[in-house]
């Protein structure tokens, strides 16, 4: 088991923790799991972004919107030739722009829906408020339960959140 750090969306806060991960990828171990114990926690609230500190948390996996994926990448073996489609999501108070991955010629949405309920994105950036101030992040690999999943769309490349700069998604390297 590797302590891993985790960062995690919840419905009215950002969890900063530590999480001890089995061998193997992050989404793999989280879509095995109905809840997860995390230690060393700051709960950031996005009502006013005061902070909490907690020594240990239990939490259902379906109370975590999204979670920032840190730690081993699968198997270069094991990956499948996919097609990238860049997705808009709404995800409780989430709004989220990332890349999916699909089978070639797959149909987005169906292919989201059979999915296991973690799913990642790549080259990803969610957008939230805390207090009145929104915030960005971009994250190389966000993933989204997609079972909280207000709503879904294909995104054109040339369309934002509205008022905000565009993250402009540069090719990355094959590993």
């Amino acid at each position: 088991m590797a302590d891993t750090p985790f960062i995690a969306y919840a419905g009215d806060c950002l969890l900063h923790a530590r999480l001890e991960l089995p061998e193997g990828r992050l989404s793999d171990f989280l879509n095995s799991t109905e809840s997860l114990s995390l230690r060393d926690v700051v709960v950031q609230a996005h009502e006013d972004g005061r902070t909490v500190h907690l020594e240990r948390l239990d939490i259902a996996r379906n109370e975590i919107f999204a979670i920032q994926a840190m730690g081993p990448r699968g198997s270069r073996q094991k990956r499948i030739s996919t097609r990238a489609s860049r997705m808009e999501f709404v995800l409780g108070p989430y709004r989220v722009l990332g890349e999916l991955h699909t089978p070639p010629g797959a149909d987005q949405i169906a292919a989201l829906a059979r999915r296991k309920p973690l799913v990642p994105l790549t080259l990803a950036t969610i957008a939230y408020q805390v207090g009145t101030e929104t915030r960005l992040h971009d994250v190389e690999t966000l993933i989204v339960n997609r079972d909280l999943i207000a709503w879904v769309r294909p995104q054109a490349l040339d369309i934002a959140f509205e008022g905000m700069p565009q993250f402009t998604a540069l090719p990355r390297a094959h590993r």
